[in-house]
C-alpha cells in the first residue's frame, strides 16, 4: 500500500490514517484510523466505516516486551463508527436495522483485524492476539476464520461454548467453580477483607431497588 507521508511520524492514505507519535511516562503512542467495508461480502459496493486503534510501544529500558501493541476499538464502539440510539433511529425499518446490525458481529471484527494486520504489520506477518471478555469470543472466532493471521492467542476470560454438547450454561458453571476456588484462595491470603465484602453485599442487598443475585451451581 502506498503511503502519502505527512512527515516521518504521521501518514495518511485512503484506507489508513496514522497520527503523530506522542509520549506518556514509559510509553510512546499514536492513534490510527482505518476505513473498512461495512460488508466484507460485497467490498466494492459496500459503504465504509471507521475503525480506531491505538498503537503503544513501551520504552525499551522498562519493557518486558518492547514490541508494538495495538489496542483496537471494535466496530460499533468508542472512537470507531459507533452504534448509538441516535444512529440506529436513522434506519427506517426493523428489518433494515437487523440487516445493519449483522455487520457488527465477531466475524466482521475478525475481518477488520485482518484488514489492519496486512496493512500495519511488516510483511503482513502473523501477530499475537490478546482477548478479554468478548475479546475472548472474538479470539476463538479468529482461530476459526483466519488462523493464518495468528501467531498465538491469549484468552483472558471470555471462552465461548465449543465442542459437541457444550452450552453457555456449562461454560459459566465451570467459571463459577473457578471463581469460588479463587475467592477462597484470596480470603485465605487476605482474611481481613471478608468483612469488607460482606458489608458491600449487605449494602447492595438492602438498597432500594438493589439486590445481589445469587447463582446456584
Amino acid at each position: 500500500m502506498s503511503r502519502a507521508k505527512s512527515d516521518d511520524t504521521g501518514y495518511s492514505s485512503a484506507e489508513h490514517v496514522a497520527g503523530y507519535w506522542y509520549s506518556v511516562p514509559d510509553l510512546r503512542l499514536r492513534d490510527l484510523r482505518f476505513m473498512v467495508p461495512l460488508d466484507y461480502k460485497d467490498r466494492e459496493a459496500s459503504s465504509k466505516i471507521s475503525i480506531f486503534a491505538r498503537e503503544v510501544v513501551a520504552v525499551p529500558v522498562y519493557a518486558l516486551n518492547p514490541g508494538h501493541n495495538l489496542f483496537l476499538l471494535q466496530r460499533g464502539t468508542g472512537l470507531s463508527t459507533p452504534l448509538t440510539p441516535s444512529s440506529m433511529q436513522q434506519i427506517n425499518s426493523a428489518q433494515n436495522l437487523a440487516d445493519y446490525l449483522k455487520h457488527f458481529l465477531a466475524d466482521s471484527i475478525v475481518n477488520d483485524a485482518e484488514f489492519i494486520r496486512v496493512r500495519l504489520v511488516p510483511d503482513a506477518r502473523p501477530w499475537t492476539l490478546s482477548g478479554q471478555s468478548y475479546g475472548g469470543f472474538c479470539g476463538v472466532t479468529y482461530l476459526s476464520f483466519a488462523p493464518q493471521g495468528l501467531k498465538q492467542v491469549l484468552l483472558i476470560g471470555g471462552i465461548p461454548p465449543i465442542g459437541e454438547g457444550c452450552t453457555a450454561d456449562a461454560v459459566y458453571r465451570a467459571c463459577f467453580e473457578q471463581v469460588i476456588h479463587q475467592n477462597e484462595k484470596y480470603y485465605k491470603r487476605f482474611p481481613q477483607d471478608v468483612e469488607i465484602v460482606r458489608d458491600v453485599v449487605t449494602y447492595f442487598a438492602e438498597s432500594e431497588g438493589g439486590g445481589v443475585r445469587v447463582f446456584l451451581i
